[in-house]
């Protein structure tokens, strides 16, 4: 019997493309998964962080389909509220598992944004963000009125799969 292959058609047409890596965007084809299932399969691209393993948001499962991502230029230095005005029509503030997929996702060496700010937010109210360093992928939480010249704020669009 033959192998039956599915394909799937990325939702986004060449101009938007060509806007998404000019606004330093990067097409992302996701999976739905949480985070701690999402951290479990990728290993020892992930600080070992065992203080958000009860936490709420990371049952939150990512949105299964294509991604627009990155970090919204000139958000850093705010508290989260005041980049929200900046936000294109049409994107949004993407979920933490979604921003931890293209962290783990960068080879080392490309640029990652410093620390990005994410939707979701611990158990304190704090709001939860993600970085990369030395190779690795951290996540932490800081007050929304941070104004650290490092922190900025996530955003892209979700596109669900299309056949």
């Amino acid at each position: 019997p033959a192998e039956v292959v599915k394909y799937y058609i990325v939702p986004f047409s060449e101009t938007e493309l060509e806007k998404a890596v000019a606004d330093g965007l990067f097409l992302v084809a996701m999976p739905g998964t949480d985070l701690l299932k999402f951290c479990k399969a990728a290993g020892s691209r992930f600080y070992d962080q065992s203080w958000y393993n009860d936490e709420k948001f990371t049952k939150i499962k990512s949105r299964r389909g294509y991604h627009l991502l990155g970090e919204l230029e000139d958000s850093t230095s705010k508290n989260f509220g005041e980049p929200q005005a900046m936000i294109p029509t049409g994107y949004e503030v993407p979920l933490l598992v979604e921003m931890t997929y293209l962290a783990a996702a960068k080879l080392p060496g490309e640029a990652f944004p410093d620390v990005v700010r994410c939707l979701d937010v611990d158990s304190d109210g704090d709001r939860c963000n993600v970085r990369v360093g030395e190779g690795q992928v951290y996540v932490s939480s800081r007050w929304d009125s941070n104004r650290l010249s490092n922190l900025g704020v996530a955003f892209g669009q979700f596109r669900p799969l299309a056949s």
